[in-house]
């Protein structure tokens, strides 16, 4: 991993006859940084958030606050970390960037998975809900996720060889360098194509049965609910599941491009790279996004989100916005 991951971090950006010295470019370098900076921000302000707020200390916010913390993760150190490697290019910290970026990769795609079984549960199975996904459990998930995300990020250095730093822009042993393509291969369908299929299985299910569920309440009429009340909260279901899809897409589309990236790169030789030098940083930095996209998408899309922020900007007492939501909403948003 050691070669690799130098490989992928700084000579995969360069062509051969670029000249390989440590510098600081601010076109390439700066905006990395920034992003870092807004995913830092953004992120802390949803953990306080839910640590401030006991209507937010659901379980599946309490799963977003976890995520939330491994986005923070890839602001504060991933991110910074890698542009460090790119200037500085010394190998232990080449290194150390590229097993956070592994990390924090994982971490994401296992934290989406646990939020869409949180959203299945919840929608399939809603009369059980309640006891089928505890907060004793939920927390044994986020840290079975946490111990597989260090384990798997750390298990490649097993076949990883010794160099020195000079060895940085070098060309890894044949062995090894097969070993990381064994790996790769593994971590793309055990950590993107399994959990995309199983995702995208579970969201079609989700949209199906809203859809069920609605077509039902609107023919007949229940006792003790109005239709509107009804509705709306089909309504919520409904939006909530299309925010954790679109955090799905999201993943998806920044995470994707990179995955077959690395795998060009690592079954050709990296110097004989054909992609355009802008082309390259994209797919290199759009996989930070990821950190920046999730928390937006649910302040500014989960309902129980917004009414917190609102209600602190409005400077309402805590009680007035107790009182106007409903056992239903909080289960379902």
């Amino acid at each position: 991993m050691a070669n690799n991951s130098t490989n992928s971090q700084v000579s995969s950006l360069q062509t051969n006859d670029s000249i390989h010295y440590a510098y600081f470019s601010a076109e390439s370098d700066i905006f990395p940084l920034l992003v870092a900076f807004l995913i830092v921000i953004i992120n802390a302000w949803v953990i306080i958030l839910i640590l401030k707020n006991k209507l937010l200390r659901t379980v599946t916010n309490f799963i977003l606050s976890s995520l939330a913390f491994s986005d923070l993760l890839t602001g504060l150190l991933s991110i910074p970390m890698f542009v460090a490697c790119n200037v500085v290019r010394t190998l232990p910290l080449c290194i150390t960037s590229d097993v956070f970026l592994r990390f924090t990769s994982i971490s994401t795609v296992a934290h989406l998975l646990a939020v869409t079984f949180d959203r299945y549960l919840a929608i399939m199975h809603s009369l059980r809900y309640a006891t089928l996904m505890t907060k004793s459990r939920a927390l044994f998930g986020l840290i079975f996720i946490w111990v597989t995300s260090v384990a798997m990020s750390l298990i490649h250095f097993s076949w990883s060889t010794l160099i020195t730093d000079e060895d940085v822009n070098g060309k890894m042993p044949q062995s090894e360098k097969e070993n990381e393509i064994r790996y790769d291969i593994f971590c793309l369908i055990t950590y993107f194509f399994l959990p995309l299929i199983f995702m995208m299985y579970a969201y079609g299910r989700i949209f199906y049965q809203v859809v069920r569920q609605r077509r039902i309440m609107t023919r007949n009429n229940l006792p003790g609910f109005q239709p509107h009340n009804r509705l709306s909260i089909e309504s919520h279901k409904w939006k909530a599941a299309i925010i954790f899809l679109v955090m799905l897409l999201v993943y998806t589309i920044c995470w994707l491009p990179y995955f077959a990236y690395r795998l060009q790169y690592n079954f050709e030789d990296g110097e004989k790279n054909i992609l355009p030098i802008a082309m390259q940083y994209l797919i290199i930095y759009q996989r930070f996004c990821t950190s920046l996209f999730n928390p937006l998408l649910y302040i500014l899309g989960k309902q129980d989100f917004r009414k917190t922020i609102l209600t602190r900007f409005e400077r309402r007492p805590t009680r007035s916005y107790t009182g106007s939501t409903s056992l239903l909403r909080s289960t379902y948003v």
